[in-house]
């Protein structure tokens, strides 16, 4: 009764005031409530929309980036397509689209340079990976990744730090500071690899030993390159079975 007596007392002008803050308070309760039963059901659809809108921006980003950079084509033009999953790979499908698969981030510049580096054997062409591995064929593709990732400086900066790994061999190192510094001059991507891609072609139609091809790739680019260093003309290769 005491506080019934108490409430009474309040002027009336405060007690109208009282009661809308509690009201207030009561539908900020069921709003918190409602948000929170919206929310889990929204979000799925908002991971999935920004999902979406990531692996199209890459898409976009990739056809922008190789369309300019390399005054000469190489290989075949694929469409390229970003596949969210678990772990890495490239899947060639008859269309000439090209699946990147790879783990979903925010970095999205990143992202960018990832597919690209993944995607490189086929700037030459379908077989290269095949034929000698994908480390030694991202290697030896390594000036076209950065020609195209020279466009976006924040792509740049992030495949520096993709391409560290080829880095943790010996031999493919040595390879990719051989390329770059090739890379001053025309030949290696007027000469070397449209050459390379025409011994591909051959790859593709006769039954080649891989460790055999791969070896006389080696061969062929050392020789290549000594013959560049020492400013001599190249006028035959090493004899070989391509």
């Amino acid at each position: 009764m005491d506080v019934i007596n108490l409430l009474n007392l309040i002027p009336e002008p405060f007690e109208t005031i009282f009661s809308i803050l509690f009201l207030v308070y009561l539908l900020g309760l069921l709003l918190q409530k409602v948000w929170a039963v919206w929310s889990r059901l929204l979000r799925p659809g908002a991971i999935r929309y920004r999902r979406l809108a990531g692996r199209r921006y890459i898409e976009d980003a990739i056809k922008n980036l190789t369309r300019r950079g390399v005054e000469t084509p190489l290989g075949e033009k694929y469409k390229i397509k970003i596949k969210w999953t678990e772990g890495e790979g490239v899947e060639l499908l008859p269309n000439d689209i090209l699946i990147v698969a790879m783990p979903y981030t925010e970095d999205l510049d990143r992202a960018i340079a990832k597919a690209l580096f993944l995607a490189s054997p086929y700037f030459v062409s379908k077989y290269l990976a095949t034929a000698v591995g994908e480390d030694l064929a991202r290697a030896l593709n390594i000036n076209v990744l950065y020609r195209y990732a020279s466009n976006h400086l924040r792509v740049l900066s992030r495949l520096e730090k993709i391409t560290e790994e080829l880095q943790n061999n010996t031999e493919l190192e040595k390879i990719v500071q051989l390329v770059r510094r090739a890379d001053e001059t025309s030949h290696y991507l007027h000469i070397f690899l449209p050459e390379l891609r025409k011994a591909l072609e051959r790859f593709s139609i006769v039954e080649m030993d891989k460790d055999k091809f791969r070896k006389e790739t080696l061969t062929l680019f050392n020789f290549w390159q000594t013959s560049t260093t020492s400013k001599t003309r190249i006028y035959a290769a090493p004899t070989s079975s391509w």
